[in-house]
């Protein structure tokens, strides 16, 4: 990755400008003109330079979560890609059928649920004019319970059935930049694989990552207590064509580097 110039920006306690004068020559000269100044105080910007690198603040490996034949990429590598923007589709067929067996096993089940409180119904009168057991009746209205639970658990199974289903649509999650895709159409996609289909990077905002030296920490916790706007940076590269950018200080990292005497801090 290309390293850029970093510089961080920050007001500091006035310098005063005094003036001062020589004593009066012993010999006798000419007058000389010269320009006279007020002294005044004033805040001087203090400058840190480091080094560093641009990083993304989002790093997304978009990862499949069904089995089967990855059926069409709808982007290209390196293109920009919006949040929600449909990235793969993946072979819906078994998935479709799945949810209509899920389909039918509810409407089975209500059905048996429905006719079930029907019979405890109609039985519950002859019960009371003692025409049928106590027992006989308690079992009608076990069997509807025992149905309004399939029915409870028919209603999951379909829920699984749907849920499975939209995993063969993948969107994106965050607007960002697509990296290189890693399975062409056609592959087997496996769930859950170790390998992502493609990673997201967002660029925007993104981080300037960059260390200062320990014995300046001081000095910018200092000075960033003492602005009220926070501290500010300014991002450069070598390239003169290419603009400056600046940022607020968003990040200090809480420990120093014991091998290098460094800590890090971000801007956006």
């Amino acid at each position: 990755m290309k390293k850029h110039f970093i510089s961080i920006f920050v007001l500091v306690l006035g310098i005063s400008l005094v003036g001062c004068s020589k004593k009066q020559m012993k010999k006798e000269q000419k007058p000389v003109p010269v320009k006279v100044a007020r002294a005044t105080t004033q805040s001087v910007p203090y400058f840190i330079k480091t080094v560093g690198h641009m990083e993304s603040i989002n790093i997304v490996n978009i990862m499949a979560q069904a089995n089967g034949r990855l059926m069409k990429t709808y982007f290209n590598d390196g293109d920009f890609i919006n949040e929600g923007d449909l990235l793969f589709l993946i072979d819906q067929r078994p998935y479709f059928a799945s949810l209509k067996k899920a389909e039918g096993a509810l409407e089975e089940s209500i059905a048996n649920m429905m006719y079930a409180r029907r019979t405890a119904e109609r039985n519950s009168k002859l019960v009371q004019d003692e025409y049928i057991s106590q027992d006989t009746f308690d079992s009608l209205v076990t069997n509807v319970q025992a149905d309004e639970g399939i029915v409870k658990q028919n209603e999951g199974v379909l829920d699984d059935a749907e849920i499975n289903l939209s995993y063969t649509t993948i969107y994106s999650p965050i607007t960002a930049r697509a990296g290189q895709r890693l399975l062409d159409d056609g592959n087997l996609v496996l769930q859950n694989a170790e390998t992502p289909l493609v990673t997201l990077n967002q660029i925007s905002p993104i981080y300037a990552t960059f260390f200062i030296n320990e014995k300046d920490l001081q000095k910018v916790q200092r000075c960033q207590r003492q602005s009220n706007g926070g501290l500010q940076t300014i991002v450069t590269v070598e390239d003169p064509q290419v603009p400056s950018y600046k940022g607020p200080l968003t990040f200090i990292d809480n420990g120093v580097d014991l091998s290098t005497g460094m800590i890090m801090m971000k801007a956006t």
